[in-house]
């Protein structure tokens, strides 16, 4: 009777024990995968905070691009007034010389002596007067800083009177207005009219050096390279080319 009690304690023991063994072993593995999805669920916190990073960043890039675009587009519109107030101003300067012109020509055309030889020699004179005061004009507003007013005088030259002695000086001096007001573009523009329109004229090698000087400042390395050499090459006795040879020497020299 003892001897089955005790085998019924033991057996009851047993049972205990095997089922405190397994529920010890669920817990384990319960809490490892808790474990686990706390580790996962930091990992996707993390990476949604840098995702949110991610976005701020780009929302404020976008921000700064739009203000900045609305900024530079601001400034395009008021540039692009300030150049219609300017190009009025010019039509009218140069309506008001085209005006003088037209004068002073009607004024030689009714001012000769009777004989015709003589006539014809008088308007001759009176024609290349006529020229050189209106060119003169122009050189004196350039000595005095008053660029645009040279300009359109100058511009005035050209129209009545393209193809002259002067007229390839006259275009020069258009240029060099634009230079003055560190126009670079428009004053590279202007000297290349210098060389097509008159290829033969005294002014093209001055016209070649200045058109490299303002590819320098607009830092067109490249090109201002190329129209010194062409200024050497072509101009090779001018005291443009010596000086075209310097500063060539300084862009093509290894940096120190």
């Amino acid at each position: 009777m003892a001897q089955r009690l005790f085998k019924g304690v033991v057996f009851a023991l047993g049972t205990i024990l095997a089922l405190s063994s397994a529920r010890s072993w669920k817990l384990s593995d319960l809490e490892a995968k808790v474990k686990a999805l706390e580790i996962r669920i930091q990992e996707v916190e993390e990476r949604e905070e840098e995702y949110r990073k991610q976005v701020e960043q780009a929302t404020k890039k976008n921000e700064e691009l739009a203000e900045k675009l609305r900024k530079e587009q601001a400034d395009i519109k008021l540039e692009l007034e300030m150049i219609k107030d300017e190009l009025s101003q010019l039509e009218e300067l140069v309506r008001q010389l085209s005006d003088r012109i037209s004068a002073l020509e009607l004024k030689l055309e009714t001012s000769f002596p009777q004989e015709k030889g003589e006539k014809e020699e008088t308007k001759e004179e009176q024609a290349k007067k006529s020229l050189k005061e209106i060119y003169n004009l122009g050189l004196e507003y350039f000595r005095k800083g008053n660029y645009d007013a040279s300009r359109a005088q100058f511009e005035a030259f050209l129209k009545a009177y393209p193809n002259t002695v002067l007229s390839d000086n006259a275009q020069f001096w258009i240029g060099e207005c634009y230079f003055r007001q560190k126009n670079y573009k428009r004053a590279i523009l202007e000297y290349n009219r210098v060389r097509e329109r008159y290829p033969k004229g005294n002014k093209v090698p001055s016209a070649l050096y200045k058109m490299g000087i303002c590819f320098e400042k607009l830092g067109k390395k490249p090109e201002a390279i190329a129209t010194y050499k062409e200024l050497i090459q072509n101009y090779p006795k001018s005291q443009e080319a010596k000086k075209a040879k310097e500063r060539l020497d300084k862009l093509t020299s290894p940096q120190k």
